[in-house]
């Protein structure tokens, strides 16, 4: 098992680099994407996630929630053995932007430990519930809050049809 690695703030911004399989390479001057999930880890859904990205050669970050790890972390520990990376979506999915400070960091450390547990190490980036954050939240979690560019609004429609458009458009 192996952590990520983070850099430090240069000029503002936070860049971050992630750890990848010893036979995989990343071609800088080539369009990359970086796929994520949320909300995890499901021996179901996750197990077939992680088998497709194996067919086509992929690597992925999951943002776990905190509970769902301590329930199922055999498929974390299935993640990271296929050099895929793990993020911490807090303990139970509650909405963060709602939460005082205190239970903010509750969130965050129980999921750290969680998948500290699981895998052997803690996860360096952060993705909000929702999506939502606020100077609390900010100031309360010490790792990258990493977000989206593009929202595949998987969960309203189940439709893998309509989310392949939504994508490519």
């Amino acid at each position: 098992l192996y952590p990520p690695k983070t850099q430090g703030h240069s000029g503002g911004t936070q860049a971050f680099v992630s750890v990848l399989p010893a036979t995989c390479t990343v071609e800088e001057e080539k369009p990359m994407i970086a796929l994520t999930f949320d909300d995890g880890p499901n021996p179901k859904y996750t197990v077939q996630i992680l088998e497709t990205l194996e067919r086509y050669g992929a690597a992925a970050t999951f943002f776990e929630i905190g509970s769902l790890v301590e329930a199922y972390p055999e498929v974390s520990r299935q993640i990271v053995a296929q050099g895929c990376e793990i993020g911490n979506h807090s303990y139970s999915h509650r909405q963060l932007t709602s939460l005082s400070a205190a239970e903010i960091e509750e969130q965050t450390r129980k999921t750290q430990q969680a998948i500290k547990n699981a895998v052997g190490y803690e996860p360096t980036l952060t993705r909000p519930t929702y999506g939502d954050i606020n100077n609390t939240v900010k100031n309360c979690i010490d790792m990258p809050l990493i977000l989206w560019s593009i929202d595949t609004l998987d969960w309203k429609s189940k439709d893998a049809q309509a989310v392949a458009e939504h994508i490519l458009s």
